[in-house]
């Protein structure tokens, strides 16, 4: 029986748990999902989940390999890309993995390449736009959207300067100050998958010393599988290609849904251009009326823009963003404030409360704000998302 069988997941899965369940500080819970290279079950290891890619075409089954004949080749390239992506991810390494062993009376799995990684148990983008469009029926407030924004060109930089050293020496781009990497021409890396289901939600935090997520999520960009080093001389090079993607997922959260494709032309700071932001600005003027801000569109048509060349550099659009993230005030709209966007997190992310009205959210009356009556997400045509 192969691993497209019907039961082919749950094959897999059990036949993990050989592995798992001899070794009592591990616990293999279930298959989450099954993705274009690879499936991902989720375990705890000494009370911290974490989660493990493998590519199911690559374990041998009970009675022998997981994939027919005529699916051969499909196993082959799926190894292949989640090869690829233990190259490019920092993988978890485990000292006693259990997958490093095999225990006694079991056969020996014979997989070549897995990934263990951080579980990120809040869902996905594509998850949180839904959830808001269901429950609120609201567009996202602008100083969240800034915060989300500047997760996604923290991103491109640790694709841009993964590997960049200096006298011989790994950066630690975490100590960095962006100024320094606008002195450091980026990488080639690019992700070539960037979407609402391969960015995710990590836990949330207090946002204590962090003070660019004291009310939003960390975004983290997962699956790997397709992400290569381009060639520098072909456009769009890989940094220019990682902008364009995140100015395209950003368009997405800012609509509140899939935007239909055509190109226009749209002046931002002082140069005229065509964009790839077609739908973004023909609502531009709504999405002002409606709290979103009108250099947050222009940032975003200019990471959309057709020519690759004219897309931000990663340090710069980092810089740009984060000074926006810190300064960016609630302006008197009870939607920007601190306090209603922790909430409106929260309630979106942790399921914790399915109706608004069972936990009382800060009003404009409590401190004298206005309601910005319009707030309602925009009603596009194209609804397809």
């Amino acid at each position: 029986m192969s691993y497209n069988s019907d039961e082919g997941v749950e094959l897999v899965t059990e036949r993990l748990r050989q592995f798992f369940d001899p070794v009592p500080r591990f616990k293999l819970e279930e298959c989450i999902g099954r993705g274009a290279n690879g499936i991902v079950c989720r375990l705890i290891r000494d009370g911290t989940r974490l989660a493990l890619k493998i590519c199911p075409f690559d374990i041998r089954l009970a009675d022998g390999k997981s994939w027919d004949e005529d699916q051969e080749e499909e196993g082959k390239q799926e190894l292949v890309q989640i090869n690829n992506e233990a190259e490019w991810l920092r993988s978890r390494d485990l000292p006693d993995d259990p997958l490093g062993r095999t225990p006694p009376g079991v056969q020996p799995h014979e997989m070549e390449s897995w990934i263990y990684m951080d579980f990120a148990g809040n869902g996905n983008v594509q998850s949180f736009i839904r959830r808001n469009r269901e429950r609120t029926e609201q567009i996202l407030p602008s100083r969240l959207l800034w915060r989300l924004f500047l997760c996604l060109a923290r991103s491109c930089l640790e694709m841009a300067y993964h590997d960049l050293k200096v006298n011989g020496q790994q950066v630690n781009l975490n100590q960095v100050p962006l100024e320094t990497l606008q002195k450091s021409p980026p990488g080639a890396l690019a992700h070539e998958d960037i979407g609402v289901t391969n960015v995710v939600l990590a836990a949330l935090t207090s946002g204590a010393g962090d003070s660019e997520h004291t009310i939003s999520p960390v975004l983290q960009l997962i699956d790997f599988g397709t992400a290569k080093a381009r060639d520098p001389t072909d456009l769009p090079t890989g940094p220019q290609m990682n902008v364009g993607d995140i100015g395209a997922l950003m368009e997405i959260m800012v609509l509140q849904t899939t935007p239909s494709f055509g190109q226009v032309k749209v002046t931002v700071d002082g140069k005229t251009f065509e964009t790839f932001g077609h739908t973004l600005h023909q609502n531009r003027g709504e999405l002002i009326g409606r709290g979103i801000d009108a250099d947050l569109i222009d940032l975003i048509c200019l990471c959309r823009a057709c020519d690759p060349k004219l897309r931000p550099r990663p340090a710069d659009l980092a810089i740009r963003v984060r000074e926006r993230v810190l300064n960016r005030g609630a302006n008197g709209v009870v939607e920007e404030t601190n306090d209603h966007i922790r909430w409106l997190v929260s309630y979106l992310v942790l399921d914790a409360d399915a109706s608004p009205s069972k936990k009382r959210r800060r009003t404009a009356s409590d401190e004298g704000l206005r309601v910005n009556e319009s707030r309602k997400r925009l009603r596009i045509e194209h609804d397809d998302f």
